[in-house]
């Protein structure tokens, strides 16, 4: 190492080094732009996720407003699991200027590949010459597993990308920590913070950079020089600052996810944990291949041949370790630390270790480098290595010429025949006013529920799509939940079990459903499109009259049929709110208006519509002497809806051929009454069931709308009180989920199961001390065995939160003695 660490400032890139980076990065752009112009293949499981996590962002970003806090809220609940919100959130702009397609979320990478050749550029000129720069930035630009990375549309790239600007302001901060810099403190921070809110399991790579910082700091401080305490204060501040909003409103799912990632890890990669050999060498072994074996090769036999021949002629040690500094184990303790960090996960995937990749370009440049033969030599040896570089990138992207590399093809496909698009039009074409739910059988890489969700969210957000996951039980309440169904002949699948069979007999046997469309597919099956005989709604524009709005209503045979005919702004965003009364008694049959799917964007909000909905309905204590229907605004507002005709046939109790969805704010009623009942198991499954047929969980929402104005009528009841603290927890509004089960503990005192939501409520809020007071309350009351079972958990996790690390580990040995 020179000394060039100690004069960072003369480092700044000047028009040389832009137009090197800036050749490089082309040279990318162009070669990525010609691979996706040849690629026609949909999006597969992990990119078709990312992808609709890229149109929901840029969703959010056409109402922009930076200074509202719903604004932030919409775009911090983009995502939810251990991947971040920051891809989505820098490839917007690009895929919105460029048509919001596949191909467009792919050529977003070119953002992230400009940040990553700028940022190993830079983070090189620091440590050598600018010579070395630009081999560093080559092998980069070259690399087989990044060039497969950028013509993908995944995170690892831009995690990469960021990790890397992150580590080059780190390194710059760490060099300067003596001395007091609020810019690079609070500039770090935030880089770091970026970095998490991409993947937060990447600040793991950093423990060992950080175990150096803290060890300078020490240094520094026996020196009495404390300013090296301020830079990291300021930047731990700032890290908080910029991941922290994020991090607060999802850190339960991302902990679950990194938990259920790990279980998958340990179930389907058996035999690659860091306690087994083939565990310990995979990413060694992987590592050449990344960059190319052939020139890996290359530079190790030219240095090793170099260093051997100095040895010989000048009997010159190979390595001085005296050379090795303090600096120079700061720059490898990042690469270590990702490799260590990737090799005891349970996972593994090159995809992973992707951000160790920029780091090794810079150990294979400094290699190239070292390498001293005589000048004419060594003109036409780097110009060999340049074209070696190209010409192994061409084969592993077009599969044109010689495998150089050892890596896995990555060539373009241009097979077109997968029908994503056609389906989610045919069902458009069907229900073209409406938010549609399509239940997906298949599970196969180009045909999945994945890729139809994107393409339902390209076509203006008109259908949702979701892969069935039921019990062998239950499997039949499923044609009840949905009124589009889609299953491929032969093998379904990945996810292809007994009950996916059974599923597709049933639908094929049931005289509910009937086939709308077929489409061949390019693997030789066929995709079946069915669809309920009598949708559960419609929306049909018809002429004005003078007497709307106004409603029909009728009940035969357990189904409740309502027909709604208004105007357009008398409809949309509002609930029904259905009143039975007889005498004293009273029932109702509250929801919102086709299950909050109405989606009349395209339709003047002035025209007039027909609005039809049909629900299952069995209920005895409705006698239906006096039925009121009144329309309920997302404001309060509340009207009375005329109804112009009624019919009722309430003794009837056999069936009709089609059976309807059910209402689902009746459906969280009941659940309320789980919870209060303590039937967690119960509840849970019941969720994920009513989850999977509204995927954008708009029944909680309005459910919250409907119980709050139900209780300002009954501000004690607990049904209604159960109901909205559950719809709450789901939408992860804590405070006014607290509040709620505030007022719950004053009404129903001696229910424990109120006090073990509060607690998880309390936890959620990073609040384990006063969850713990309320378990402690709690257990002073006839609690059963589920009830203690669960509240141990959340002790556990209450004296985790508190760093009490003694008592977990006395609940954890007495747990498993």
């Amino acid at each position: 190492m020179t000394n060039k660490f100690s004069s960072i400032s003369n480092n700044f890139l000047n028009r040389r080094d832009l137009i090197i980076i800036f050749t490089l990065w082309l040279f990318c752009f162009i070669l990525d732009s010609t691979w996706i112009f040849f690629h026609n293949l949909p999006p597969s499981w992990d990119q078709a996720f990312h992808l609709t996590k890229l149109y929901e962002m840029a969703h959010a970003l056409n109402g922009f407003n930076i200074f509202a806090i719903s604004w932030w809220h919409k775009v911090f609940t983009v995502t939810d699991s251990y991947r971040g919100p920051l891809t989505y959130l820098i490839s917007s702009p690009i895929f919105l200027a460029l048509g919001s397609t596949y191909k467009s979320a792919i050529l977003s990478n070119s953002i992230f590949n400009a940040i990553l050749l700028c940022s190993i550029y830079a983070l090189t000129r620091i440590i050598s010459s600018r010579s070395t720069a630009f081999f560093s930035t080559l092998f980069c630009a070259i690399s087989p597993a990044l060039a497969a990375q950028r013509t993908d549309y995944l995170t690892d790239f831009s995690l990469t990308s960021v990790l890397t600007l992150s580590w080059l302001i780190l390194s710059i901060w760490f060099l300067e920590l003596k001395k007091v810099n609020i810019f690079l403190s609070i500039t770090s921070g935030f880089l770091l913070g970026l970095t998490a809110l991409i993947r937060p399991t990447a600040i793991l790579f950093f423990v060992f950079p950080f175990c150096l910082t803290i060890i300078s700091i020490v240094r520094f401080s026996y020196r009495k020089n404390f300013l090296p305490i301020v830079n990291i204060s300021l930047l731990i501040v700032s890290f908080i600052a910029t991941f922290y909003p994020w991090f607060s409103l999802n850190w339960l799912t991302i902990l679950t996810n990194i938990n259920n990632a790990r279980r998958w890890g340990i179930a389907y990669q058996e035999g690659l944990e860091a306690n087994t050999l083939e565990g310990l060498v995979y990413y060694p072994f992987q590592l050449p291949s990344m960059f190319g074996i052939s020139l890996v090769a290359c530079i190790l036999l030219a240095y090793i041949f170099i260093r051997s021949r100095k040895f010989i002629i000048y009997k010159r040690c190979l390595i001085n370790i005296s050379s090795f500094s303090y600096i120079s184990l700061w720059f490898l303790s990042l690469p270590i630390g990702i490799l260590v960090i990737c090799t005891l996960m349970t996972t593994k995937d090159y995809r992973f270790i992707l951000p160790i990749l920029p780091q090794i370009s810079i150990v294979l440049a400094l290699l190239v480098d070292s390498i001293d033969y005589p000048e004419r030599f060594n003109f036409y040896w780097k110009k060999f290595l340049i074209a070696l570089s190209i010409f192994t990138l061409i084969w592993n992207q077009f599969g044109l010429g010689v495998n150089l590399s050892g890596f896995p093809l990555h060539k373009p496909d241009s097979e077109n025949g997968w029908p994503i698009e056609s389906i989610i039009s045919e069902i458009r074409s069907q229900s073209p006013y409406l938010t549609s739910t399509l239940a997906v059988l298949p599970d196969s890489q180009h045909l999945n529920a994945f890729n139809l969700e994107a393409e339902g969210l390209r076509q203006n957000r008109k259908v949702s799509a979701r892969q069935i996951v039921s019990e062998m039980d239950t499997v039949s309440d499923e044609l009840r939940n949905f009124d589009w169904f889609l299953f491929k002949s032969g093998d379904q699948g990945v996810m292809s079990n007994d009950i996916q069979k059974k599923l597709e007999r049933l639908l094929q046997e049931s005289p509910l459903f009937s086939i709308t469309k077929v489409w061949n597919l390019p693997d030789e099956s066929k995709a079946y499109l069915l669809q309920r005989n009598n949708l559960s709604y419609s929306v049909t524009p018809i002429d004005c009259f003078h007497n709307t709005p106004n409603a029909s209503f009728s009940i035969s045979n357990n189904i409740m049929n309502i027909n709604l005919v208004g105007q357009v702004r008398d409809f949309d965003q509002k609930h029904l709110l259905i009143d039975f009364k007889n005498n004293s008694e009273k029932d109702t049959f509250d929801h919102s208006i086709a299950q909050g799917m109405l989606n009349m964007n395209d339709l003047n909000r002035d025209s007039c519509v027909e609005i039809g909905e049909r629900f299952n309905f069995i209920d005895s204590h409705v006698k239906g002497e006096d039925i009121t229907i009144r329309l309920l605004s997302r404001e309060g507002k509340v009207e009375n809806l005329k109804i112009t005709n009624t019919f009722l046939n309430l003794n009837n109790d056999k069936y009709e051929d089609d059976l309807f969805l059910h209402n689902r704010i009746g459906l969280l009623l009941d659940l309320g009454e789980m919870l209060r009942e303590g039937k967690l198991d119960l509840l849970f499954d019941r969720i994920a069931q009513i989850n999977q047929s509204d995927p954008k969980q708009i029944y909680l929402l309005d459910a919250e709308d409907i119980f709050r104005f139900r209780l300002k009528d009954d501000p004690i009841n607990l049904e209604y009180l159960y109901s909205l603290s559950l719809s709450q927890i789901l939408q992860r509004k804590s405070l006014d989920a607290y509040q709620t089960l505030q007022l719950i503990n004053q009404l129903d005192p001696n229910n424990e199961y109120a006090y073990l939501a509060k607690a998880i409520v309390q936890l959620y809020r990073f609040k384990p001390q006063e969850a713990l007071t309320t378990i402690d309350k709690a257990k002073q009351l006839d609690v059963d065995d589920t009830f203690l079972d669960t509240s141990e958990s959340l002790t556990l996790v209450a004296h985790l939160m508190q760093f009490n690390l003694l008592k977990v580990w006395t609940m954890t040995n007495a747990k498993q003695s």
